[in-house]
Order: C-alpha cells, then sequence, then structure tokens
C-alpha cells in the first residue's frame, strides 16, 4: 500500500518537519518505508533588487533532495540507516510570527527577513535542543553527552555532530557563540551555504548528505536543527549506528 501527505508553506524548517513526520510514519507503521522529497524554487520570488529585498535574492537557491526513512525490520540486503532519529522536538518562538517569511508585493513575492532573526534564534536554541534530549530514555552508559553529568549541556555540545540548517551566516555565527562551538562543528551547514545558498526546506538534506560523504568518523551522537516562519525551530537528536 502506498500513501501520500504533502507538506507545503512551511519555508525553511519544512525539511525537519518532513523528517519527523516520517519518523513517526515510520515507528506506527511496521516494516514502512518512507521517502521524504523536498523540493525548494526559491528563483520564483526574484524580482528587481531594492533595499529590503536584496539580501534574500542573494541568500536564496533553488535546490531538491530525498531521504529513505524506515524502522525496521530490515530485508535481506537492505542497507541500514546512516543517521538514526531518535527524538524530536517543535518550538515556536512567541511573539516573532512577523520576524521572518515570504509576503505578497505589488512585483509579486518577496522575501522578508528581520534583522533580530539571528539573535532571536541564537537566544532560543539551546532550550530547544535541552527538551530534544530529555526526550530520551537510555542506559546511562549510552546517554549522549548533553543528557549526562548535570543535564544542561554545559560544555558538551563540542561532543555532537551538527547538522543545522544554514540560514544565513550570521545564524551560524549566533549558533557557534551561543553553543560555544569549535569552528569545525558547523563546518558541513557552512559548505552547503557557500556552495548552494540557503535552498529553504530541503537544505538539510544536502546538510545531511555532506555529513555522510565526510572523511572523518562522525561521534556516535548528533543534534539537527532546522529554522523557519513563526519563528519554528525543529530540533532532532541523531544517533549514528556503531
Amino acid at each position: 500500500m502506498v500513501s501520500r501527505t504533502m507538506l507545503s508553506l512551511h519555508g525553511c524548517y519544512g525539511g525537519g518537519r518532513a523528517l519527523s513526520l516520517a519518523k513517526e510514519l515510520a515507528e506506527n507503521n511496521r516494516g514502512a518505508r518512507v521517502l521524504v522529497a523536498c523540493s525548494e524554487m526559491t528563483l520564483v520570488c526574484f524580482g528587481a533588487p531594492d533595499g529590503g529585498n536584496i539580501v534574500g535574492h542573494a541568500l536564496f537557491g533553488d535546490g531538491a533532495g530525498a531521504v529513505v526513512v524506515g524502522a525496521g525490520p530490515f530485508l535481506d540486503g537492505e542497507q541500514g540507516p546512516i543517521f538514526e532519529m531518535v527524538s524530536a522536538t517543535q518550538t515556536t518562538i512567541p511573539r516573532t510570527e512577523h520576524a521572518l517569511g515570504m509576503r505578497v508585493s505589488g512585483g509579486g513575492i518577496d522575501f522578508h527577513l528581520a534583522i533580530q532573526v539571528p539573535t532571536l534564534v541564537g537566544q532560543s536554541v539551546e532550550p530547544c535542543l535541552l527538551d530534544a534530549f530529555r526526550g530520551i530514555i537510555v542506559d546511562d552508559d549510552d546517554a549522549p553527552p548533553p543528557c549526562s553529568g548535570n543535564g544542561n549541556g554545559n560544555g558538551r555540545w563540542n561532543d555532537l555532530f551538527w547538522a543545522v540548517h544554514p540560514g544565513g551566516r550570521p545564524i551560524l555565527d549566533n549558533i557557534d557563540k551561543v553553543l560555544m562551538l569549535e569552528p569545525e562543528k558547523l563546518a558541513a551547514s557552512r559548505h552547503v551555504l557557500r556552495e548552494y545558498g540557503n535552498m529553504s526546506g530541503a537544505t538539510i538534506v544536502f546538510v545531511l548528505d555532506e555529513l555522510r560523504r565526510g572523511r572523518s568518523p562522525l561521534p556516535e551522537w548528533g543534534a539537527l536543527l532546522a529554522f523557519g516562519p513563526g519563528i519554528t525551530i525543529e530540533a532532532m537528536v541523531l544517533r549514528c549506528p556503531r
């Protein structure tokens, strides 16, 4: 049996929301395989640049990516998971609904990015991460770094690998600063932003693929973050099977 679900108008957190939904579908349908396909065409918003939209035009690009999600059992010859999605949360920052998004103007559709967005995301990202990690129930010996010790994540974020939606360089810089990450921790996100731009919801798939193709072994535990209109933050705990 095949069923289909379409998600739209989620903006830059759409990829994270689609992965979270696929996780729920797979876990509740034994043996199911969920194809997550993200396609974004931000070029439709392109118009004559002015002072209000020139940053958005320079930042965004088109892109598409796909991921297969399952929850076992595996068939003979079927490849095992690259990443396990362990726990996921969604948070909307209060009173930020007008901070970013798209709006209809006389010339078509314009991107709207308030200058406060990087700061708003930076102020909220650590509580969102801690909520996601609190949803994990594992033996103490297997606990991810933020769940061990005092459970507040202090100094332990660098023990993770990171898949962060590159909404823009200031957003990545603020996350680096707030979580006190080592320079290479957001390298995959910065590479995707530099090479492809912000492809809205599809971008997080590119970041995961960049991590997959990396030469250095990843830590066992990781975190995924995606941001979009609302302001909405999707946070997910990832694990590399050993």
